[in-house]
């Protein structure tokens, strides 16, 4: 308050003090002053009714110690009075308190996953005894709470997307701001039931879950948006999957990939090989499965001679006529030129002379090696391998051909022990001429630079006619002969035939025929039962029990090892630990199931040829009809 000194005579209206002038305040209380003038007195009313200059139940003099303090929208009417003169004019001014604070909502607004009990009360700090506070609010989107207290429920039940507004009201007051909090609900992401890996089934049901009661599960799996609280899957697929509920906020969207792997038919019970597959290569670059051995025709489908390739998108097509007789071997290059082994005469339409084995490019047939007289190999070819620009074969024979050069004119005659190389032009042996072993080769296989010879043979000759005692599997690297065990007259190899070579991802080699023992020296022996693993730092082990019969067929991928024969189902899987047959593996209601053939397709599938019909359904007949070949895989 600041005193001011003025000419006597009528006083002017009284002057509102600093930080008094009329209008809105956000407030409970509020102090007003005056400007104090010397020899004047303030009086002043606070019922809107005009002052006087005197004192009155109504009209009250200003105290410049204590202010007027007001506790509500207040209009204030004020004269100064000097003794002697006349009144001066009245200062009206109306103070307008506005409520400082809003409700306390509980809780605050924001996305909840479940119903929520929503409380309203006053704010902390409201003085006593206001007459009419209270809380007016609104539930309705849009929609401003009025001026009027309402009765306020215990709680309020949000059951869905729902926007509460309230303020504090209260009589000769201007109400609080309005607060406003939104309520959006959520169901709990939804889970599924079985987890997200490969299941090795035909189908899969697959059921949804969700912590929020009262939802419905939208889902899809590579088509349209569904409804239901499960979905039966019969490929692999990736599930996408959300939960709705009326009036709320859909879900986030879970997503699961669940892979099933079964059996796939490639033939069926009218369309079918002649006759028995022996082997089979796939071209990974164009996706196309090579099949040979003893048929003659697909039925109801094509003509192909022993030989015909297979593509998702183009179905089977015979390779160039065909070949002539039985085909035992495939092998690719990295090209793409097939080589096919066997015993035969002719390939291709026209009666194109090739023995036992010869090339396609994709065109043309060609023979692989010749002198003025003859071509090929002189007997059966059992077993061929591609590696390092270099084609490995194995079998029956003991001669091979070879074209003119420097002192054979029409070309030579190359004697071998029933395995050479062909370096694209010529023929040679392992170990130089006559060399290799003293019986046939049936399975071939490289590692590195190491070449894996597996079949019929108890010894290896050198160039020089040396003789090593070798039982039934070995292998050349870096210029020499090496066996798997003691060397020379200790036991070694197996104890018996070995059909079939695989290594496995860590350097190893898994062996597999009709032996049922296997040697690291004479008196280390192990009870293998037609297959058996094989490093350089362990020796020979046993795969558990082994299996019952002769293995024909070996097949390595992703940890997992398969083998194929004569055993009960054909075919059976070593996971490291244990053997599982695969489902109930195959059966041949018409005899024997025997697999001769299995090689890696695309994506990890795993196809299977030899005497059957179709897979087991446990029960002695097929669940799939699939006779000679069949695929194991991703569905």
């Amino acid at each position: 308050t600041s005193t001011t000194t003025t000419l006597l005579g009528t006083p002017e209206s009284p002057d509102w003090g600093v930080g008094s002038i009329p209008g809105s305040t956000t407030a409970y209380t509020k102090r007003i002053t005056f400007e104090d003038r010397e020899g004047e007195a303030i009086y002043y009313t606070i019922n809107n009714a005009p002052p006087v200059p005197e004192a009155t139940d109504t009209c009250f003099l200003y105290s410049p110690t204590d202010g007027i303090t007001i506790h509500q929208t207040t209009t204030i009417k004020a004269l100064a009075f000097r003794a002697g003169f006349s009144p001066s004019e009245v200062a009206s001014g109306t103070f307008t308190l506005k409520l400082p604070r809003a409700p306390v909502v509980t809780p605050t607004g924001g996305t909840f996953n479940e119903p929520q009990r929503v409380t309203l009360a006053l704010p902390l700090g409201v003085p006593a005894g206001l007459s009419g506070l209270g809380i007016s609010y609104t539930t309705v989107a849009g929609e401003s709470p009025d001026n009027t207290a309402d009765a306020i429920p215990e709680e309020i039940l949000v059951g869905s997307n729902k926007s509460i507004s309230a303020k504090t009201v209260c009589n000769n007051f201007v109400p609080s701001d309005v607060v406003s909090n939104a309520f959006t609900l959520q169901p709990f992401l939804p889970t599924f039931n079985e987890a997200e890996t490969t299941y090795e089934a035909r189908s899969l049901t697959v059921n949804f879950s969700c912590a929020t009661p009262d939802v419905t599960f939208n889902y899809k799996a590579g088509g349209g948006w569904l409804t239901g609280s499960s979905i039966e899957l019969s490929n692999s697929s990736q599930i996408q999957l959300y939960a709705s509920k009326s009036g709320w906020n859909p879900s986030g969207e879970n997503r699961k990939q669940y892979d099933l792997v079964w059996w796939q038919g490639i033939f069926s019970s009218d369309c079918y090989p002649t006759d028995q597959i022996n082997a089979m290569a796939y071209d990974y670059d164009h996706h196309k499965l090579y099949i040979a051995g003893e048929f003659t025709g697909i039925i109801k489908t094509i003509d192909c001679n022993h030989l015909a390739v297979w593509s998702e998108t183009e179905g089977w097509t015979g390779v160039g006529g065909g070949v002539g007789g039985i085909v035992n071997a495939l092998a690719l290059d990295e090209s793409g030129n097939l080589y096919v082994g066997g015993s035969f005469a002719t390939v291709g339409d026209s009666g194109f002379a090739a023995q036992n084995i010869a090339k396609w490019d994709g065109s043309t047939w060609s023979r692989v090696g010749e002198s003025l007289a003859h071509n090929g190999a002189n007997n059966t070819v059992r077993a061929l391998v591609w590696s390092g620009g270099v084609l490995y074969a194995g079998g029956n024979f003991t001669t091979v051909y070879n074209p003119a050069s420097l002192g054979y004119p029409v070309g030579s005659s190359l004697d071998v022990k029933y395995v050479a190389k062909y370096n694209g032009s010529r023929w040679s042996g392992i170990d130089g001429p006559d060399s290799g072993t003293n019986n046939q080769v049936n399975a071939l296989a490289v590692v590195g630079n190491r070449l894996y010879l597996g079949g019929g043979f108890t010894a290896l000759i050198t160039s020089e006619g040396t003789s090593y005692n070798n039982n039934y599997v070995a292998y050349w690297e870096d210029g020499f002969w090496g066996c798997l065990g003691v060397p020379g007259a200790g036991r070694n190899g197996v104890a018996g035939a070995v059909y079939s070579l695989i290594p496995g991802d860590d350097g190893c080699l898994y062996v597999g025929g009709s032996f049922e023992r296997a040697y690291n020296s004479n008196s280390d022996i192990i009870l293998a039962n037609h297959i058996v693993r094989w490093d350089s730092t362990e020796g020979m082990r046993a795969l558990g029990d082994g299996l019952a019969s002769e293995v024909d067929a070996l097949v390595y991928n992703n940890g997992n090892l398969y083998a194929g024969g004569t055993f009960s189902g054909g075919v059976n899987r070593w996971t490291g630990a244990a053997w599982d047959q695969m489902g109930s593996g195959l059966v041949y209601a018409g005899g024997t199931t025997a697999v001769k053939a299995l090689i890696l397709g695309a994506d990890g599938d795993i196809f299977i040829s030899g005497s059957f019909s179709g897979n087991s359904n446990g029960v002695g007949r097929e669940e799939i009809v699939s006779p000679c070949l069949i695929k194991w895989g991703k569905l």
